[in-house]
């Protein structure tokens, strides 16, 4: 086991790593990615990662938070959600990066906001289609009038090929979150160090075997993951087994209000988007000035139109 601490130059980071990928992508989780990958670069030239334990055996908060919703959807009325969504939502995010405030705002935002047809997806989204309206010029609203943002989901949710729901939910995350989002970003960030990876958990056999085991045995009594913890339990100490799960995220809030903040209003200056032509300057201003005053955390939609802006600039111009 070895231990390190960066400190990253975020501005020549930014740039550098968005180029890598020759496409949009803003998982903030790209910058722990790349940073943990040229560490391990200094010992190793391939390395093992854990991808594919949480979508085969069931390991994300948001199946937790589907499976609460629908429970309450059976007792509280759809218009006592929407109306405490509205009173949550004059609540200040916390500083921290979960705690009790910020898993309520968004666990009852994710039922208000979003379509209940894309299950745990609603959790997985951040700007609802009626907010994305608000953002999108005329012209691009025009241009966008009969697509649906939500459609790969609704499909991977309805192929799975069975009626266990929760099945359904790995089957789609693997479809869409694993295969465009999570193995995407830790090939493009490894690759850039020079550095291997191989995924164990995707084996087909072992895919195979997960998807045969009942969902039942995966979520238990609240326990995610649970049979491939079971599984363990003689081999990784308890410390491990039984703590929170962490995800790889980083403080991308506090990076747009201190070090990343002159990237920000450079690439999403009034006068730079409205020569792009697709959001409304007005909108955008909006949207930093709400985050900056700690008012709202907009960092995810931010950050995802400064790599648009950036990706745009460099490709299409």
């Amino acid at each position: 086991h070895r231990e390190g601490t960066v400190e990253p130059d975020l501005t020549t980071l930014f740039d550098q790593l968005i180029g890598h990928f020759d496409e949009p992508f803003s998982d903030v989780s790209l910058f722990p990615t790349y940073m943990v990958s040229k560490m391990a670069r200094e010992h190793v030239t391939v390395a093992l990662s854990g991808d594919g334990g949480d979508e085969i055996f069931g390991g994300y908060d948001t199946y937790a938070a589907d499976q609460l919703a629908r429970r309450l959807a059976a007792v509280v009325p759809n218009g006592a959600v929407s109306i405490l969504a509205s009173l949550v939502g004059f609540l200040p995010p916390s500083e921290r990066k979960k705690g009790l405030l910020n898993k309520t705002k968004r666990f009852v935002q994710g039922i208000a906001d979003e379509p209940g047809d894309i299950a745990h997806y609603r959790w997985m989204s951040f700007l609802p289609v009626a907010a994305k309206q608000g953002l999108y010029t005329r012209e691009l609203q025009s241009t966008l009038a009969d697509s649906d943002v939500y459609r790969p989901i609704r499909e991977s949710l309805g192929s799975a090929g069975t009626d266990d729901l929760l099945h359904r939910q790995l089957y789609a995350d693997l479809c869409v979150y694993l295969a465009d989002d999570i193995l995407v970003k830790v090939d493009r960030m490894s690759m850039a160090t020079s550095l291997e990876t191989r995924s164990p958990f995707l084996d087909v056999k072992l895919m195979e075997l997960a998807y045969s085991i009942p969902s039942k045995f995966k979520i238990r009594h609240g326990k995610r993951k649970y049979i491939l913890k079971q599984a363990l339990r003689d081999v990784l100490p308890a410390e491990i087994l039984q703590r929170p799960k962490e995800g790889f995220s980083i403080p991308m809030k506090n990076w747009l209000k201190e070090e990343l903040s002159p990237v920000m209003h450079d690439l999403l200056a009034p006068d730079r988007i409205r020569r792009r032509g697709w959001f409304s300057p007005v909108a955008v201003t909006r949207l930093i000035k709400s985050h900056l005053s700690g008012r709202d955390n907009n960092a995810h939609v931010l950050f995802s139109l400064m790599v648009l802006e950036r990706w745009a600039e460099s490709t299409l111009d």
